[in-house]
């Protein structure tokens, strides 16, 4: 697929801020509707913080097995970097929520394959707690959409609000 000239002008002032941070993360725009206008778009960014705000206070607390370090891994690299949340319900909301997370508007399409590093944030509660046999086809999935090159980190954690429901996070860099 040919990138249009707004991804193109788009790409070179990714570059322009690459030079001057850490990281970025990249969300794509429709161009329909300005990005401070746009409700999905904000909705996107405040989930987006609140997922790598309590990665923070959880690693400020010693308690998880994805920690700050594992964020500063993956997208401390000078490459821009997407995220994307899926949630799911039912016997077969491993396969939903797999699908949702690389059909999501703020992941450019086909870009997992070229993901460098790939960090997971599983939630489950205690009532319909992960089990292993969907982790391994959780990270089949990442693995198999992004490469066998790709390293993929993962963790898991209760939180008992979602019920019957399992809640993935997934932020890449390229």
């Amino acid at each position: 697929m040919a990138p249009t000239d707004h991804v193109k002008v788009s790409t070179g002032k990714h570059q322009e801020v690459l030079a001057t941070v850490d990281s970025m993360i990249v969300l794509p725009l429709s161009g329909d509707v300005p990005a401070f206008q746009d409700p999905a778009l904000l909705a996107a960014i405040k989930q987006t913080m609140t997922y790598l705000i309590a990665l923070i206070q959880e690693a400020l607390q010693g308690g998880v097995n994805v920690d700050f370090a594992d964020v500063k891994t993956v997208i401390r690299s000078k490459r821009p970097s997407s995220v994307s949340v899926a949630k799911a319900s039912g016997k077969d909301r491993v396969a939903l929520v797999t699908e949702q997370l690389f059909s999501s508007p703020y992941m450019v399409p086909g870009q997992a394959k070229d993901a460098a590093r790939v960090l997971l944030q599983i939630l489950s509660s205690a009532k319909a707690e992960l089990e292993m046999d969907e982790l391994n086809d959780i990270t089949d999935a990442i693995q198999e959409a992004c490469g066998e090159e790709s390293e993929v980190i993962f963790g898991h954690s209760l939180e008992n609000s979602l019920d019957h429901e399992l809640e993935v996070f997934l932020l890449a860099s390229y």
